[in-house]
């Protein structure tokens, strides 16, 4: 059995299943029309605060500097290892809610990114987020705002439908982007909202030409059945079927004795084993990868959402 991440936390932020009014069948509509799907009010002011101090107070899993951090513009990535309010509100019954009606009956957590845009921020360039990450299959992107955000404060910007396409990409110095044109509108969205949308959504965030910061935080989901084989061992599991938070653990083949899959025991005890579904089994050495795109080894951003 391998050893799991700490958390540093002992704050609870679980998101209760009322905290989301929308239907499962007005959720998957809007998102199969758009490509994204935009939530007012979901998170309250207490929830807010708290998860923008852990934005503040958490270290990242590796220390190597983000590319994509520069001047006015401040990337953390891979917050969850090692924060148990974070990991908590992933698992909440809103947020396994949403994701389950979107995703399927299981999802890891790939990757998640605070992102900062103070004044005089640039424009992050449009973008699908297959084109960072490389990942051939369609996975979704939780966009919590810790702050509001339009056109003028570096907000982002959706073209809506386009999820449908998939657009060649190019590197320009540390982005991944594309030339096509495409419509884009900017969401105009207050601190609590949240916004769900397709890691082939084309988006973009605008440039803060304001003297406010604006600060996001940003979750990259995947079905259980697609692995990327970049990502280190554990994986964070935020649920399958009934069950929630547990890590999946490497194995040397499809098939995983229980004692690799570790759930967080009640209460912030010693961790216990547990046997998950067997689609997990099937899929731990299951991975695909679009030929093309993706990290440029040793330099490159493994995901992105500025």
């Amino acid at each position: 059995m391998s050893d799991t991440p700490e958390g540093t936390g002992d704050v609870s932020l679980h998101l209760p299943r009322g905290a989301v009014e929308v239907s499962a069948e007005e959720l998957r509509a809007r998102f199969t029309r758009d490509g994204y799907v935009h939530l007012p009010g979901v998170l309250d002011r207490q929830m807010v605060a708290a998860l923008s101090a852990e934005m503040d107070s958490t270290e990242e899993r590796t220390p190597e500097p983000n590319p994509l951090t520069t001047g006015n513009i401040r990337f953390a990535s891979n917050l969850f290892y090692g924060s148990t309010m974070l990991r908590q509100f992933l698992c909440s019954d809103a947020i396994t809610h949403l994701v389950r009606t979107l995703v399927g009956d299981g999802a890891w957590v790939r990757w998640d990114q605070a992102v900062w845009k103070h004044p005089g921020a640039p424009e992050f360039p449009i973008h699908q987020d297959n084109g960072y990450n490389g990942l051939e299959a369609e996975h979704l992107q939780l966009w919590v705002a810790l702050t509001a955000m339009d056109e003028h404060n570096g907000g982002l910007l959706v073209a809506a439908g386009r999820h449908e396409a998939v657009f060649p990409h190019e590197w320009v110095g540390a982005h991944a982007t594309f030339d096509a044109p495409v419509t884009t509108t900017a969401l105009v969205v207050a601190a609590g909202d949240l916004v769900l949308f397709s890691s082939r959504l084309p988006h973009a965030t605008t440039p803060n030409s304001t003297d406010r910061s604006r600060l996001a935080y940003v979750a990259e989901i995947l079905p259980l059945d697609v692995q990327d084989e970049t990502v280190p061992w554990p994986h964070f599991v935020a649920f399958d079927g009934p069950r929630t938070g547990g890590w999946l653990v490497e194995a040397p083949s499809d098939s995983v004795e229980s004692e690799d899959l570790v759930l967080p025991a009640p209460g912030g005890g010693p961790s216990r084993a547990s046997s998950w579904s067997s689609r997990i089994r099937r899929s731990v050495a299951t991975w695909r990868r679009l030929p093309g795109l993706g990290v440029r080894e040793g330099d490159r951003p493994s995901s992105a959402g500025g």
